[in-house]
């Protein structure tokens, strides 16, 4: 007997989204072990900003520079009357209370650039340290070298086109597992069929390819 999984990449900025790295003369296995979180530079600080009609362009003191959407700015406030931080969610719908066309009214920055202050047009404030904002702006700022992976836009009829691998050949061929990440990232949902019904199927296909990542979410 087995089961099938559908496996689902989440695509907003929120998340820690996976890095494909060009690695010249690598096997597909240490291809795949490339994939991982950015790393966080904790000595990040904004150096100026730029508000921009959908982004806020940032400059950080080492030379480099990143836009960030306003949606994902207000989505992702860390005031207390937005976020829990105990329970690591926000305590408001953003569906129903952000608008996707959203513009700061200002943007400030501040403590010698280790903290930004954005003012929203309803007057909320918004608090960000260098640190979070360093953390996702670090795939922005290091895409150089990376795989070229397109998205690929899909509808209804996506269930009879959907990618789908078997779990057995993810876990033994390198060239599957490396397809099967390709595919992840690019069309953001899968099919990992013959999964079997043992315990921790899920654990163990992750753990061959990084390591699992603790969320609220499960």
């Amino acid at each position: 007997m087995s089961c099938n999984w559908l496996v689902s990449k989440l695509c907003r900025p929120g998340f820690a989204s996976l890095q494909l790295t060009r690695l010249s003369g690598r096997r597909p296995s240490q291809l795949c072990r490339s994939i991982s979180l950015m790393p966080v530079g904790s000595s990040s600080r904004v150096v100026s900003v730029e508000l921009k009609e959908r982004d806020l362009f940032i400059n950080w003191n080492d030379s480099s520079s990143v836009d960030l959407p306003y949606v994902f700015l207000r989505d992702n406030c860390q005031e207390p009357v937005s976020f829990d931080q105990s329970a690591k969610q926000r305590l408001f719908n953003p569906a129903f209370t952000v608008d996707l066309n959203i513009k700061a009214r200002r943007a400030d920055v501040k403590e010698d650039g280790w903290q930004l202050v954005i003012t929203w047009p309803d007057g909320h404030e918004s608090r960000f340290e260098s640190a979070w904002l360093a953390k996702y702006c670090e795939g922005k700022r290091s895409m150089s070298g990376q795989l070229p992976v397109d998205p690929y836009y899909w509808g209804g009829d996506y269930c009879d086109k959907m990618p789908r691998f078997d779990f057995n050949k993810l876990m033994t061929e390198e060239d599957s597992l490396l397809e099967y990440l390709l595919k992840l990232e690019s069309h953001g949902l899968v099919l990992v069929e013959n999964v079997g019904t043992e315990s921790n199927q899920v654990k163990k296909l992750c753990n061959h390819i990084a390591f699992p990542k603790p969320t609220v979410y499960g």
